[in-house]
C-alpha cells in the first residue's frame, strides 16, 4: 500500500517537473514496468501523492529489439556426428506478439 505522502523511492526515480497538468514522455524504454505518481511541489515543500494510489504501466515488447542470452552448446555425444545447439531468449517476457528469428551461422575455415 502506498502512503499518500511522497514515499522515499520517488525521490530517486525519474522526475519531470512542470507547471502544467499534463506531461508527455516520448519513447520510454520497452519491456519495463513503471509506477507513475504525481505529487505537489509547492510553496510549502513536497505535498501528497495523487489519490487514491499511483498507476502502473508496463511498456511491453519492442519487436525490433535483439534477442538476449545467446548460448551455443556443442554436442558432447562421441557416438554421433558433432553438432551444436543455439538458443536465446526473447528481449521481453511475456512475448505478446508473433515474432520470428533469423539464425545466421558462418563457417570461418
Amino acid at each position: 500500500m502506498f502512503s499518500r505522502r511522497c514515499p522515499f523511492f520517488f525521490f530517486s526515480a525519474l522526475k519531470k517537473k512542470t507547471n502544467k497538468t499534463t506531461i508527455t514522455w516520448d519513447e520510454p524504454p520497452y519491456c519495463k514496468e513503471y509506477v507513475v505518481a504525481v505529487g505537489l511541489v509547492g510553496p510549502l515543500g513536497v505535498g501528497p501523492i495523487s489519490a487514491p494510489s499511483p498507476k502502473m504501466l508496463f511498456t511491453g515488447m519492442d519487436v525490433r529489439a535483439a534477442p538476449v542470452k545467446l548460448r551455443l552448446e556443442e554436442s558432447t555425444n562421441k557416438y554421433i556426428r558433432p553438432g551444436m545447439t543455439v538458443s536465446w531468449e526473447a528481449s521481453c517476457k511475456p512475448v505478446d506478439r508473433n515474432v520470428s528469428y533469423l539464425v545466421i551461422i558462418i563457417q570461418n575455415s
